[in-house]
């Protein structure tokens, strides 16, 4: 099953139908990706702070999955669930899971 990127309509069945709160709430998401996420799961992984990244995971989770945001949701899912189970980090799944904020902040304009 291939995960898309985004999905609009999930976002705006989320929205009431309401366009303009859909678009809000997708820049307001854009924009707690690039500035609350991005920096500080890299800086945990650099550290080796496996704690941290695995609340940012749990963090970045469930807005995801409510925002129609396919691939981040499953990226942090498996990063979560991963590190739950394991001392350390398989870096695929680090890499799935910055991939996928690059490709939702590339796709979701």
């Amino acid at each position: 099953m291939v995960l898309s990127v985004f999905d609009f309509d999930h976002l705006l069945t989320q929205t009431g139908g309401d366009l303009a709160f859909a678009h809000e709430t997708l820049s307001k998401f854009r924009n707690q990706l690039h500035t609350g996420y991005q920096a500080p799961l890299q800086s945990a992984w650099e550290r080796q702070d496996w704690l941290l990244l695995r609340q940012l995971s749990h963090r970045l989770r469930t807005p995801a999955n409510h925002l129609g945001a396919q691939r981040i949701a499953a990226a942090a899912a498996a990063m979560e669930q991963w590190l739950i189970q394991h001392e350390d980090l398989s870096l695929t799944l680090y890499e799935a899971l910055t991939r996928s904020i690059d490709e939702f902040l590339v796709d979701a304009r």
